[in-house]
């Protein structure tokens, strides 16, 4: 019907949303014309990131949105009871030069209750949604590698630094407890100011990418940079500055990686997080074992640390392919 009327392409209404967004990216606004819940939640499915969707029919009924969804996306969403005249001049100009024909079915006073009848939507069962594990977890598998390198290095603070500080330096536990304190709050800070910066980004740019990115691979390149001098050095004073700056600049990435799940997959966003947190928690298991092990044979840390440094660089890379702006479509 809606073809032989002059549009342009015409979809199934059930789940015409993630049919659009495959096929042609969303689009940028959205219009519903209809008082259907189900035509205006497709429409905010079909919706790209920082689209508008206007909803004009009315309805006795609540509609019910995903406010992740809504505000990961920075949706808009307005309703529109009347316009101007001009308006109307509009919309009839509109109409002539897409060609638009109305369609329209007589019926004699004695079948109203069969009109009323096609009117009325069938009742339809929900069907319990699906997680599409496999090609979620190929989507997210980036993001779970880029975790793994975080992770590595956050263990080692976690779990090295005050061997650090007593095997490298000499320091009593006293001296230990309050140097380690010192470095491993670096890292509080650093938590914090991600979330501002990467949030304050997508806020002033609207750019999700540059938003996440742009937190994420500085704050591996930092943690690098000031790791090599952590390798060289023998001076206390020294270590511990280049130390606290490289947690710093290596918990910049919690608030945006964390965000990435959410934008890459919001429908399923607890999933993606789970995903992407298995890096973490492998990281968790092979970076303790990795150093122990290092650290016995050589009675050194230089080579441990080197290869902290060389997977900080690794997840820097990574992260320049993280794509959170291609929001995660099911298959059919």
């Amino acid at each position: 019907m809606a073809a032989a009327a002059g549009a342009s392409y015409a979809l199934s209404s059930a789940e015409s949303g993630r049919a659009i967004q495959k096929q042609w990216g969303g689009v940028d606004a959205a219009i519903v014309f209809t008082g259907s819940t189900d035509a205006m939640t497709q429409a905010i499915k079909a919706v790209k990131r920082t689209g508008t969707v206007i909803l004009v029919g009315l309805t006795t009924r609540d509609l019910t949105i995903s406010v992740t969804e809504t505000v990961l996306k920075g949706l808009r969403i307005a309703g529109s009871f009347l316009g101007t005249r001009a308006d109307l001049e509009a919309v009839f100009r509109l109409a002539v030069e897409q060609n638009v024909r109305p369609v329209v079915e007589q019926f004699p006073l004695e079948g109203t209750p069969e009109v009323l009848a096609r009117l009325t939507p069938r009742a339809r069962k929900t069907a319990k949604a699906k997680i599409p594990w496999l090609p979620l977890a190929r989507r997210m598998a980036p993001v779970t590698v880029v975790d793994f390198c975080y992770g590595w290095f956050l263990v080692v603070f976690q779990t090295w630094i005050p061997n650090y500080f007593i095997q490298n330096h000499g320091l009593n536990l006293g001296k230990t407890a309050l140097f380690s304190t010192g470095v491993l709050f670096a890292g509080v800070i650093g938590d914090t100011f991600g979330g501002i910066l990467t949030d304050a980004i997508l806020h002033r740019t609207g750019n999700v990418v540059l938003a996440r990115r742009g937190v994420i691979v500085p704050g591996f390149l930092g943690a690098c940079l000031f790791m090599i001098p952590v390798v060289l050095t023998r001076n206390l004073m020294l270590a511990t500055l280049c130390l606290s700056l490289a947690f710093f600049f290596a918990e910049l990435i919690v608030a945006p990686i964390w965000a990435l799940a959410m934008d890459i997959a919001p429908s399923h966003a607890g999933t993606a997080s789970g995903m992407m947190n298995f890096g973490f928690g492998l990281a968790s298991i092979v970076s303790p074992i990795f150093f122990g092990y290092t650290i016995e044979r050589s009675q050194n840390w230089t080579i441990a640390l080197s290869v902290s440094v060389g997977i900080l660089l690794l997840g820097a890379l990574l992260a320049c392919f993280l794509r959170p702006d291609k929001v995660f479509v099911p298959p059919e």
